[in-house]
């Protein structure tokens, strides 16, 4: 789902890299270099050296170790099986310390989504990328329907919601140097509609 627009997204990565709610770790292989990828001596560095993943649900571990067993001749993974609120608590994370953050369309889910892009901004260095995609409640007549199904949407997905305004509740934060936001063109009939977002830190 939405392969090539995560590819190009996922492709302005770099350094450090702070994945929020990996699941299985399907953001993972949009962080490898074509050209390291092709690489079987491993000669060429890749953007990304590193990421930390979080991800608290047990039941997605066994697949996310798997896919960060995938990628261990590209760069590290360290998995932190917290919340991102628990793990900067802990120490596992600090503030100030990462090149980039990605939310791979988890910030529908997520409680207290405010707080969290606040928590993301703050974990950035200075000039660090925060790079999302994420589907966003829609513009048209359509939004009464989400709305009225959202409570039964939000039990059986696993706190999903139909509903949020994650694009403008980024758009308007303040820290961001710059904040391009933009719609992705979706198939017709097809009323739910996805965002993807670069975002850079003061």
């Amino acid at each position: 789902m939405l392969y090539k627009q995560k590819k190009a997204l996922f492709a302005n990565a770099t350094g450090r890299v702070l994945d929020v709610g990996s699941g299985v770790g399907p953001t993972f292989k949009y962080l490898v270099d074509e050209a390291s990828q092709e690489d079987n001596n491993n000669n060429s560095a890749n953007r990304v050296t590193s990421v930390v993943s979080i991800e608290p649900n047990p039941f997605m571990q066994e697949e996310l170790k798997r896919a960060a067993a995938a990628v261990k001749d590209k760069y590290d993974v360290t998995i932190i099986q917290k919340t991102i609120g628990q793990a900067i608590k802990d120490g596992d994370i600090e503030n100030g310390t990462f090149d980039t953050v990605i939310c791979n369309l988890v910030l529908c889910s997520i409680p207290e989504p405010e707080k969290i892009l606040n928590e993301i901004q703050q974990l950035l260095k200075p000039g660090g990328k925060f790079l999302f995609i994420e589907h966003v409640v829609s513009k048209t007549g359509w939004s009464a329907f989400q709305s009225a199904i959202n409570p039964l949407w939000n039990y059986i997905g696993d706190g999903c919601s139909l509903i949020r305004h994650t694009d403008e509740t980024v758009a308007n934060m303040s820290g961001w140097s710059s904040a391009n936001i933009t719609e992705i063109p979706r198939k017709k009939y097809i009323e739910l509609r996805h965002v993807n977002g670069i975002c850079i830190k003061e």
